[in-house]
């Protein structure tokens, strides 16, 4: 799920898409991939972690995919519900990538108006050193995630030391503040 992800994500903070404005959501991912991601109508939270569809609803929806939204009902969500049935997902072609790519997706939004905007990502964020998470997007996952353990002030500061790493003297001021 994670380039068709990445692919949604980069659309909709380009283009400011609203989901009463989408007519259909076409994804295309790695056969192998897809044969574990096709979950058009998830029933429960585990086929909302693996349904290319459901995360492609909450990255058009909420601008992001967190850990909150794999959590209770989630998956019931009015407005994904709503969503759902216009999102579309096939395996890609070696026209649309190389043979060995497993790990491309691309993605079609075309809006009621007609108008069809695409977007296509090689490889998710953070797969390789070559294509890294962006640091905004790197710390807006790291405190997402601490949040689960730490207050907002320890969290501040042990992403700012984690950054920092090169520079601390003892790595037990890592630790402490974990």
């Amino acid at each position: 799920t994670h380039p068709a992800i990445d692919a949604m994500l980069l659309l909709a903070r380009e283009h400011k898409i609203k989901p009463a404005d989408v007519e259909r959501i076409d994804s295309w991912t790695h056969p192998r991939r897809l044969e574990h991601t096709n979950r058009p109508d998830p029933q429960s939270t585990f086929d909302a972690k693996f349904s290319v569809q459901y995360c492609l609803a909450r990255a058009l929806i909420d601008g992001k995919v967190v850990m909150e939204h794999f959590e209770g009902d989630t998956y019931r969500d009015p407005a994904i519900r709503k969503l759902l049935p216009r999102i579309h997902a096939a395996t890609y072609t070696t026209a649309q990538f190389p043979a060995d790519n497993h790990f491309g997706a691309e993605i079609k939004v075309t809006l009621g108006d007609g108008t069809v905007l695409a977007q296509k990502v090689d490889q998710p964020f953070g797969r390789t050193s070559r294509n890294p998470l962006p640091p905004k997007l790197l710390k807006e996952k790291f405190v997402n995630c601490a949040l689960r353990a730490l207050t907002g002030d320890n969290i501040e500061r042990l992403y700012n030391a984690i950054d920092g790493l090169e520079k601390i003297g003892d790595v037990r001021e890592v630790a402490a503040l974990a």
